[in-house]
């Protein structure tokens, strides 16, 4: 079994016993092991920038290396940052999908009989079909119009929909309840201490 050891195979890097001291110390003192990893490479670089090239040169070239690591590490912070956002975003997308609307709010969503009047409405000059089952709306059939978005469906075929998912079909914003609760659970009861 071969073992190794830590000052020999530095040494044969061209690494000095002062190097490798300076990088011991650093890492010694850091409190993380990143953040002492980090702070030994640092002093270590700058040790070593200052032996092989001279101050005039060592500081210019640590200090070029210091950006370049500050770049780099703010980087890898950002991707890091991104993936965890993406992936609790990507959570709570799925989330929103396995639910479904209880039945008892999927009727309480008022029906509309669509007549002349509802036909000439903004909406329905835009979009004269409904957008799940793409048929188009026709006079005396029953529609419902969702909250917030204002999207309007058969009424069967959002009630359908909606025993699945609690988002739009179209649009995917989640349905609000507020409209089609009960008046007494929008207000706050005073319970009795």
């Amino acid at each position: 079994m071969v073992s190794w050891n830590l000052e020999e195979v530095l040494l044969d890097f061209g690494l000095t016993a002062i190097d490798i001291g300076m990088l011991e110390f650093a890492m010694a003192i850091g409190g993380r092991a990143e953040r002492s990893i980090i702070l030994g490479i640092l002093i270590f670089e700058f040790a070593h920038s200052i032996r092989s090239c001279g101050i005039l040169l060592g500081i210019p070239y640590f200090v070029w290396f210091f950006i370049w690591f500050f770049m780099y590490a703010t980087y890898r912070k950002k991707m890091y940052d991104d993936a965890v956002n993406e992936e609790f975003f990507d959570d709570e997308v799925e989330m929103n999908m396995k639910r479904s609307l209880a039945p008892e709010i999927i009727n309480s969503i008022p029906a509309l009989k669509i007549g002349s009047d509802t036909m000439s409405s903004p909406y329905f000059s835009k979009n004269d079909f409904c957008l799940i089952c793409w048929e188009n709306f026709i006079k005396g059939e029953v529609v419902k119009e969702l909250y917030p978005c204002g999207h309007i469906f058969h009424g069967a075929c959002i009630d359908k929909w909606l025993g699945q998912a609690n988002y739009c079909a179209y649009c995917q914003r989640v349905v609000s309840l507020q409209p089609y609760l009960p008046w007494c659970l929008h207000q706050q009861v005073a319970r009795p201490n």
